[in-house]
C-alpha cells in the first residue's frame, strides 16, 4: 500500500499520511458497510486517492495563499499608515476559517501561525504618533502574548507532525522573536538556521535578504553585507526597497556612513509609505553626521 501511493506522492510522509487516513476510514465503513471482497484493494484505492486530493490542496495553497501575505510585510506599502489593521484582520479571519476546512495540513496551521505572530506584534511596530519603530525599539508589553502562544502551539504541532513547509518555517520564526522577553535575547542563532531551511526548499532573494540580517546577528555586519551585495548583483530586488536599507543599516554599522547614506536615500526613492519614509529620512541624518545608533532589522525582518 505505501509503495503503491509512494509512487503518486514521491513524499514518504503524504504517502503514510494517505495510508494511514485508509485505514481510518476503513475503521469507520467497512463495520457498516461490510469488508470488500479484496481489502486490500480497496485500501490502496483509497490510499491513493488521499494521496491524489492532498497534492490538489497543496498546489492551491501554493498557489493561493501566498496572496494573503508578502514576506515579512503587514499589507500598507503606501499611504500614512504603517499597518492596515482591517486588511490583517481579515487575513487573519480567513487563515481560521481554512484551519477550520482543512484542520489535517501542517501548512495551513503554519501560515495562521504566521499572521498571529505577526498581528500580535501590531501595537509595537509604531509609536503613539505613528512613527516606525525597528524590533530593538519595540515596546513588547504591547504585544499580544494569548496569539504569540496560540502561534507557538500551532507551530510546535506543526514541526512535530512531519517535515515544515514555506509557512510553517516562516511561523517558527516569527515565533522565536516574538517569544524573546528582549532584543538581546533573541535566539538569533535558531533564527539563522531556520532561515537556512527556508531557503533551501523556497530559493527566494527576500528569504536570502532576511537571512543576511540573521547572519549579522550571528557572524557580524561584513559577512551579512557580502550576502547583501550578491543579491544586489543579481538584480532581482533591485526595486525592493528593504535591500537598500538593510545594506544601509550594515554599512553604518561598519562604520561607512558615506555608502551608507547613499543605500538610505536608494531606499527613500522606493517608498510610498509616509511612515517608512520619515523612517528613511531620519537615518539619513545621523548616518551623515556619524551619529545614528548602530543595529540591525532596518530591513524588511526588523517590522
Amino acid at each position: 500500500m505505501l509503495a503503491a501511493t509512494v509512487r503518486v506522492t514521491r513524499d514518504i510522509d503524504a504517502a503514510e499520511e494517505a495510508v494511514q487516513d485508509a485505514c481510518v476510514q476503513a475503521l469507520r465503513t467497512w463495520p457498516r458497510d461490510g469488508v470488500p471482497g479484496n481489502p486490500g484493494a480497496w485500501l490502496t484505492t483509497v490510499a491513493r486517492r488521499n494521496a491524489l486530493n492532498t497534492i490538489r490542496r497543496r498546489r492551491t495553497l501554493e498557489t493561493k495563499l501566498p496572496l494573503l501575505l508578502g514576506p515579512d510585510d503587514t499589507g500598507a506599502p503606501s499611504g500614512a499608515d504603517l499597518v492596515r489593521d482591517e486588511l490583517t484582520g481579515r487575513a487573519l479571519d480567513l487563515a481560521r476559517t481554512l484551519r477550520l476546512l482543512l484542520p489535517a495540513d501542517r501548512e495551513v496551521a503554519g501560515l495562521l501561525a504566521l499572521l498571529l505572530a505577526q498581528h500580535a506584534r501590531r501595537a509595537g511596530r509604531t509609536d503613539a504618533r505613528g512613527r516606525l519603530l525597528r524590533l530593538a525599539e519595540q515596546d513588547r508589553s504591547a504585544w499580544d502574548r494569548d496569539m504569540i502562544a496560540e502561534a507557538d502551539r500551532l507551530v510546535v504541532g506543526a514541526l512535530t507532525a512531519g517535515p515544515p513547509g514555506r509557512f510553517t518555517l516562516q511561523a517558527a520564526i516569527a515565533a522565536l522573536h516574538a517569544q524573546a522577553p528582549g532584543y538581546a535575547e533573541t535566539d538569533w542563532p535558531h533564527i539563522l538556521t531556520l532561515y537556512d531551511e527556508l531557503l533551501r526548499i523556497w530559493p527566494s532573494p527576500v528569504v536570502a535578504l532576511n537571512r543576511a540580517v540573521a547572519t549579522s546577528m550571528v557572524h557580524g555586519p561584513e559577512a551579512a553585507l557580502a550576502e547583501v551585495e550578491a543579491l544586489e548583483r543579481q538584480g532581482r530586488l533591485a526595486g525592493y526597497l528593504y535591500l537598500h536599507a538593510t545594506k544601509a543599516d550594515l554599512l553604518h554599522r561598519l562604520g561607512r556612513d558615506a555608502a551608507a547614506v547613499r543605500a538610505y536615500r536608494a531606499a527613500l526613492a522606493l517608498s510610498d509609505n509616509a511612515a517608512e519614509q520619515e523612517f528613511l529620512t531620519g537615518r539619513i541624518g545621523p548616518a551623515g553626521d556619524g551619529t545614528a545608533q548602530s543595529g540591525a532589522n532596518a530591513g524588511g525582518s526588523s517590522r
